[in-house]
């Protein structure tokens, strides 16, 4: 039976499943490099009505996290795993971290109760603008409070999700780290003054 007859099927729905193609066999080559390494596994939206390039669905999401349980995959919050590479631990085999960015509201409403579930640590990197403006699909800041209580970690993700490594038209590279800078000190004192937590971990934006 040829390849191109097996792939017919699933043709249509392939970029559907991509972006849970690529996180699962991600997997694969990192943890097989031993005890010196683990998995970063990174979601947006968890949901069937947001973009399908940065979304899985709710039932996708909790067979990833059944897979991870099932095999007895060490599941770390991203800050101890952080630390521990830093500092050139010895990590257990099949270590994984599980984050989210943006703060997007299905990760309150789908993800945070699988993940609670199976009392799995995980780090969302929040993006307080759209926050503070209580913009429709995102978390607010109660429900942000929450997930802490639970075990979760927030990090920075810039105020405003802007493009983190363009330049603005005429501006120096100075001007831009201090713009950036600024930004980023921004954003970690807001994350801090709603909810206590400062752990300086940031991701890029774009």
């Amino acid at each position: 039976m040829s390849l191109s007859f097996l792939l017919k099927p699933v043709v249509g729905k392939l970029r559907q499943y991509l972006p849970c193609i690529f996180t699962l066999l991600s997997i694969i080559p990192a943890l097989s490099q031993g005890s010196g390494s683990a998995v970063i596994l990174q979601y947006h939206h968890v949901s069937h009505e947001t973009p399908k390039i940065t979304s899985v669905t709710p039932e996708t999401f909790r067979k990833h996290i059944n897979y991870l349980a099932e095999n007895k995959f060490n599941v770390m919050p991203l800050v101890d795993l952080v630390e521990a590479l830093r500092n050139r631990k010895t990590l257990p085999e099949k270590t994984v971290a599980i984050t989210f960015d943006d703060a997007y509201l299905s990760i309150y409403t789908e993800a945070f109760p699988i993940l609670r579930e199976q009392g799995l640590p995980f780090t969302i990197f929040v993006t307080p603008a759209p926050v503070d403006k209580n913009y429709q699909k995102f978390l607010s800041w109660a429900q942000l409070r929450e997930m802490t209580e639970a075990g979760a970690t927030l990090a920075n993700h810039t105020m405003n999700h802007a493009h983190s490594v363009e330049r603005l038209p005429g501006e120096t590279r100075a001007q831009w780290r201090s713009r950036f800078r600024q930004d980023l000190d921004m954003t970690e004192a807001r994350i801090r003054e709603q909810t206590g937590q400062s752990v300086k971990m940031f991701a890029w934006t774009f």
